[in-house]
Order: structure tokens, then sequence, then C-alpha cells
């Protein structure tokens, strides 16, 4: 899928962006942030179908410089620009996902859309799992590899976690690319598990 060329479907994302926003706005945390990106709406200082596309090609450097000029938080507005647009890529991962050969496919980044993941997950039998940080798709990876530059050496690899949490929420790090990704081990967890529901939580500022 070649996302530059992706059509969005605008009105319905610009939909969910203000009412994700509308949420925001009422937690201290992040009300400000929300007033501010809601008088930028209204006085056209941005323009959504543009974030929506640079959120989408992962131009960090557009959202950076966006932020900044509008006095906003970079990760908040890519937690509302990247879950406004979620659900479009959800459904082209659910009409693709059938081509994709897990067998086949041992890549960092998502076989579908491109993107790289947001979270890593160690499942029953000892498989790991990525998702998808845009679509939300899932396909198997190495146990032991950074999945953001690909290197393989135990040794510059390393993971911490917290004592309350314990190794079922820790985070893995490279010591190579300096990279890390979040990981939840479900064989040390009780009930179902949606990897998008547990990184939201430390998602928001």
């Amino acid at each position: 899928m070649d996302k530059k060329e992706l059509c969005l479907d605008i009105p319905s994302a610009t939909k969910l962006f203000k009412r994700l926003r509308g949420l925001l706005g009422r937690s201290e945390k992040t009300s400000g942030d929300a007033k501010r990106i809601n008088e930028a709406l209204r006085n056209k200082d941005l323009n959504l179908a543009e974030l929506f596309k640079h959120v989408a090609t992962e131009n960090n450097e557009y959202i950076s410089a966006l932020s900044e000029r509008l006095n906003v938080k970079d990760d908040l507005l890519s937690f509302l620009a990247g879950n406004s647009i979620r659900p479009i890529f959800e459904v082209y991962a659910s009409q693709l996902k059938g081509y994709v050969d897990q067998e086949m496919w041992w890549k960092g980044y998502c076989p579908i859309c491109g993107s790289m993941p947001f979270i890593s997950e160690f499942r029953e039998e000892g498989e790991r799992f990525l998702a998808c940080s845009l679509c939300g798709f899932e396909w198997r990876f190495m146990r032991v590899k950074c999945p953001f530059c690909e290197n393989g050496d135990h040794k510059m690899l390393r993971y911490f976690y917290t004592q309350s949490e314990g190794t079922a929420n820790r985070v893995d790090v490279c010591e190579k690319c300096k990279k890390y990704i979040k990981t939840l081990d479900t064989r040390e967890m009780a009930g179902d598990v949606i990897p998008i529901i547990e990184d939201m939580g430390n998602a928001l500022p």
C-alpha cells in the first residue's frame, strides 16, 4: 500500500479528531493543548487534511514544526491525528491481511501499510508478534531482534520493567539504534489483551 497515494476519508477522520479533542479537553493535563488546537481549527491555522497526510507517512519533522507553531505537545497531536485515521487503515488491513504469509514476512515494518510497530507481544507459545502503529495489523517477528534496525546481537538488546508490574509489562531497548518498544508478555497477564488498549494508558502525557 502506498500511503502517499492513499485517499483518506477526510470528513470522517475530521469528525473523529474533533471528538477526541473534546475528550482531551475534559482532562486537566491536556485541556490547555485541546483549547489551543480548537483555536487553531477555528482560525484555520491547522489544516487537518495536511496533518493526516503527514501522520500517515510518518513525517515527524512536519508534526514537530506544527506542534511548535501551535504550542501543542507533538506526541499529543500525533496521538489525536493517528487515532483519527486509524479506522481507515484498519479497514484496509482487514481486506489485505489474507495476502500476508506469516511464514515469509520477518521484517520490522508492517507488511500491510509499511508503518513501524508501536508495541510487541509475547504469546502463549512463546512467539513474538508486532502490532502496527497505524493499521493495527499484527505479524510474527524474531524473539531476540530489534524491529527498528534489525540488530540481533543479544548483548546489545536489553529490557527494563518496574517492580510493581513485573516482566508482563516491559520496555525493550536496542543499544545500537537507541530505540525502544513497549512489550507485553500475555503469558503473565490475566484475561484477553488488546495491544492498542494496553498502550493507550501510557499514550497521553
